[in-house]
């Protein structure tokens, strides 16, 4: 998909609707993006602060990594137990370990 045509889009602006007037400045570029799994379509994708997203931020997803040593299942449980000191309401779901999300990204499909 090609947003800029022969133009590079480093320091344009795109309105996303996010709030605040809905503009953010383009500051770099990913290449392609496969989200959930590594046989799925690249899509166009955005990464930006929350803090620049206002009211729509509240309805996003929100993907977090987090790397550690040690067993990974407990580490994902004490993110969890400060998630939830730091915002009691906040849902946490879908944790798994990076080994579990490429196995699965990978894994035959029938």
């Amino acid at each position: 998909m090609i947003y800029f045509k022969d133009e590079g889009p480093l320091g344009k602006r795109i309105n996303f609707g996010w709030g605040r007037g809905g503009w953010a400045q383009i500051i770099g570029v990913v290449g392609a993006v496969r989200e959930m799994s590594l046989a799925a379509e690249a899509q166009p994708t955005v990464y930006a602060p929350m803090a620049q997203r206002g009211s729509a931020a509240v309805h996003s997803n929100i993907f977090m990594a987090v790397r550690s040593s040690g067993d990974p299942k407990m580490q994902a449980q004490a993110a969890k137990d400060v998630i939830h000191r730091l915002n009691g309401g906040q849902i946490v779901e879908h944790v798994r370990t990076m080994n579990e999300v490429i196995n699965e990204s990978v894994a035959p499909r029938g």
